[in-house]
């Protein structure tokens, strides 16, 4: 199945749009990384401080921005550009959407709402990377 530009280019600017933002300016992201320091630390990991989280952040926002040319332009492993790209989502979807941290079960549901509209991305990466993966191999 050929994969129409209009579609891989729909797919993949958020992700691009995010992960230039990510590189270009790392603080606001590090704001939002912080909801998931009580997650990491009860998972046993140790979460990330500072200068850390700003190199993560741009290498997050390079990642987005190479999987989102590799998907793009069917250059690559494309599949595995559409599967970095999805892996890359979820914890930006928890991050940006920290919906274990509200009392209130309104607020909970209406974050817990758009940490889940935050994963549709996710599931375009994953199915046009296929979708694109199987038109190169022809």
């Amino acid at each position: 199945m050929k994969v129409c530009f209009p579609l891989k280019l729909s797919a993949a600017l958020p992700f691009a749009i995010c992960g230039l933002d990510a590189l270009l300016d790392p603080q606001p992201h590090r704001e939002r990384a912080a909801h998931l320091t009580a997650p990491a630390e009860a998972l046993g990991l140790k979460p990330l401080r500072g200068k850390d989280t700003d190199r993560l952040t741009r290498l997050t926002g390079a990642l987005l921005i190479a999987g989102s040319a590799a998907l793009v332009r069917n250059s690559g492993p494309v599949r595995a550009a559409g599967f970095a790209l999805a892996a890359l989502q979820i914890p930006l979807a928890l991050a940006n959407n920290p919906f274990w941290t509200y009392a209130d079960s309104g607020q909970r549901r209406h974050c817990f709402v758009r940490c889940v509209n935050h994963l549709g991305p996710a599931a375009a990466a994953l199915l046009v990377g296929k979708a694109a993966a199987k038109s190169v191999k022809k």
